[in-house]
């Protein structure tokens, strides 16, 4: 019989050969007939979105540069564009409290996963929250995810 536990983990990313810091996040154990499994790529997926976005709310740079890819670009509601290092000081200039992901997709197709999803963003002082629509593009290499782009729009 089929069934699904979430567990909380820390997840290793991992560059050739090497464990680097833990990141934790919540995934899922499958099991079967008795036999723990690996989490499937959807839940890796889904466990790396949520992880980008506490990483967002901490200002945790280092974490921000484990799960963004080298050549990480993002497509931003102004028309302009931002690469890994523009993107994470972005981000440790923002002044946000929360962060949720919601609607969310997830999109596979080998070693490419699309995540279309909303992010409702928290400001401090009781400013009302933003509310953005994203695309996140990850690719799988050296047998770990890691997010190659992001487009996102700003909705009313």
């Amino acid at each position: 019989m089929k069934t699904i536990t979430a567990v909380l983990v820390a997840l290793l990313l991992c560059s050739p050969g090497r464990a680097i810091d833990a990141v934790p996040i919540l995934a899922g154990r499958v099991t079967i007939a008795g036999e723990a499994t690996l989490p499937t790529d959807e839940q890796e997926i889904i466990a790396l979105d949520d992880a980008w976005a506490v990483a967002e709310v901490k200002h945790d740079a280092k974490a921000l540069r484990r799960l963004l890819d080298d050549r990480y670009q993002s497509n931003l509601t102004n028309g302009t564009t931002m690469d890994r290092e523009a993107a994470i000081a972005a981000v440790l200039a923002w002044d946000l409290v929360s962060e949720k992901i919601s609607e969310r997709t997830v999109l596979l197709d080998g070693n490419t996963a699309i995540v279309f999803a909303t992010a409702t963003v928290g400001h401090p002082q009781g400013e009302a929250p933003s509310l953005y629509r994203y695309t996140a593009t990850y690719i799988k290499r050296a047998g770990g995810w890691r997010v190659l782009a992001l487009h996102m729009t700003k909705r009313p």
